[in-house]
């Protein structure tokens, strides 16, 4: 059996939106601007799920367990696959780091944490998935979460560039403007 991220994996996802939209915008009276920007991240978080977590294989023969190919000593042994699995661990995060800042204002200590959490939980979805399933075709990597946080934190420095050309360029009258500009004065 092969549990895919498909018609009802996108199903589930819709309907967390649908409540999360539903809490944001009626309870907690969150703007526009920040239900777009919660979407736009919510869109990617799950995109993430279906690449890191899925297809799941529950197949006859399977006979790598999780512990097989297991990496818990960081940045030993980097072959030149690791290296690219690496650099696409590193990109796939950088939206994450960039994306956080308008989600939750965070320092560079706070986001270099929660990045770290971020490469932890997919790691550990990954581990629990095979403890469950019995087999594995993923890996259980620290040098995956390394490399998460770093690409989170690349994501980081990038919205503080972004930020810079916003208060340069843009209308004091626009929404990303405002949404920043009200953002400087709270870090304070």
């Amino acid at each position: 059996m092969i549990i895919d991220f498909d018609i009802i994996g996108v199903i589930i996802c819709f309907a967390i939106w649908c409540v999360a939209i539903s809490f944001l915008f009626f309870i907690k009276k969150m703007n526009r601007f920040y239900i777009l920007i919660f979407t736009l991240t919510y869109a990617y978080l799950c995109m993430v799920v279906e690449k890191t977590q899925f297809p799941i294989y529950c197949l006859p023969g399977m006979e790598q367990t999780v512990f097989q190919d297991m990496q818990l000593v960081p940045l030993i042994s980097l072959t030149s696959e690791d290296i690219e699995t690496s650099v696409l661990n590193v990109f796939m995060t950088i939206p994450f780091g960039f994306m956080l800042q308008f989600i939750k204002k965070c320092t560079w200590k706070k986001t270099l944490q929660i990045s770290a959490c971020f490469g932890i939980s997919i790691e550990l979805c990954q581990l629990v998935v095979a403890l469950i399933v019995g087999t594995t075709h993923r890996v259980v990597d620290i040098n995956d979460v390394i490399f998460n946080t770093f690409g989170g934190m690349i994501g980081f420095g990038v919205f503080f560039v972004f930020k810079k050309i916003v208060f340069r360029y843009l209308n004091k009258e626009d929404a990303i403007y405002r949404y920043l500009m009200l953002s400087e004065n709270t870090e304070k």
